[in-house]
């Protein structure tokens, strides 16, 4: 109950939860308006620190809490990353462009200290690109902010239950990123089109 407004919280909401909020006038006690259609919002994932981050346990959920994700062309493809099978899936075929899939920022100084470590492998079909790249971007709402740190040529799997190659990606050679800030979110890109014989 307030008389003020705006009302303003004072203490911090929970991060990465959504909320619904409800409003009603209160004249006095015998005199109450109707309480108002809910507003929703949702608050923000924490930084993570590195040293906490350890492996990464998707659920079997389709929901990739806290990532960022979509396709490079900014289609709603069904292609884009998803969880299954507790693995992240990053796919394309030659009709789409550009899935990615961005951790959550990192609460560092610097991203060059740091390594990722992970299990990737190109798909079933001989047919498309089994491309990776991954690098570290300023702003995870402007892909134009991507700095390529490698990109990997990924094995071709008879079965996509199979864990693939491991791979270790380091970040050393990391110098700054876009417009002379440093980027503090890793972002991985499957490249799209098929392959030429």
């Amino acid at each position: 109950k307030t008389t003020s407004m705006p009302y303003q919280l004072t203490s911090c909401p929970t991060p990465n939860t959504s909320y619904y909020v409800y409003v009603r006038a209160i004249c006095d006690e015998n005199n109450k308006g109707e309480w108002s259609n809910p507003c929703a919002f949702g608050t923000t994932c924490e930084a993570i620190s590195a040293g906490a981050f350890g492996v990464e346990q998707f659920a079997a959920a389709t929901a990739i809490d806290c990532w960022s994700v979509g396709m490079r062309d900014g289609g709603t493809s069904s292609n884009a990353p998803k969880v299954a099978s507790g693995k992240l899936v990053i796919s394309n075929t030659a009709a789409t462009d550009g899935a990615y899939a961005i951790m959550p920022t990192l609460d560092i100084d610097s991203i060059n200290r740091l390594q990722i470590s992970f299990d990737a492998h190109g798909g079933t079909n001989a047919a498309y690109l089994r491309e990776l790249t991954v690098g570290v971007i300023t702003n995870p709402s402007d892909l134009s902010t991507f700095v390529k740190m490698v990109t990997l040529s990924l094995p071709l799997v008879s079965s996509n239950s199979a864990n693939g190659d491991h791979y270790t990606v380091r970040f050393n050679d990391y110098v700054v990123g876009y417009n002379g800030y440093y980027g503090k979110r890793i972002m991985f890109l499957s490249e799209s089109g098929s392959l030429q014989n």
